[in-house]
């Protein structure tokens, strides 16, 4: 498995293409595999448990069983990887604008970091430069995070306290 991060700097490196539908489409491309093999993995889980042996049993068909039985137990692990995902992405962009490779055109949180870094604002003493971007990349993927804590205490019975 090769670093999305990695594919991400050699593809916007070459190519002379810089917007954040480009940018988006590269993190999208790139960050599936990840997801794939949780919701995979996941979705074995949910193969071998009794309620799916029941409905086989019972005969239902294989389309029955996986939008009955398998989809409607896959949806909250599907919005919380998701949730997880777009957390990732939001830090991919915000490496890729810092290092000059992202869209440029705009204002992001990676540019403003990118721009405090070129005018020296950590050794002019210009906090104001680099503190706000930084605490709101941390706030915004932190907050996700925190919510995908919630709702996995939420939709997990076993990790709810007593």
């Amino acid at each position: 498995m090769i670093p999305a991060l990695a594919v991400l700097l050699i593809i916007n490196a070459y190519m002379g293409v810089r917007g954040v539908a480009v940018q988006g489409l590269f993190i999208g491309l790139t960050s599936w595999p990840w997801a794939a093999r949780a919701i995979r993995a996941q979705t074995f889980s949910l193969r071998t448990r009794e309620f799916v042996d029941l409905a086989r049993l019972s005969g239902s068909g294989t389309w029955r069983i996986v939008f009955r039985e398998i989809a409607p137990n896959m949806s909250s692990y599907l919005f919380m990887m998701s949730i997880l995902l777009f957390g990732g992405a939001i830090l991919i962009a915000s490496s890729l604008d810092f290092i000059g490779l992202g869209p440029t055109e705009g204002v992001s949180l990676g540019l403003m970091l990118q721009s405090a870094q070129q005018w020296s604002a950590l050794q002019l003493g210009m906090w104001w430069w680099f503190i706000p971007p930084g605490a709101g990349i941390t706030a915004i993927v932190g907050a996700l995070y925190v919510a995908n804590v919630g709702l996995d205490e939420v939709f997990n019975p076993k990790l709810r306290e007593s």
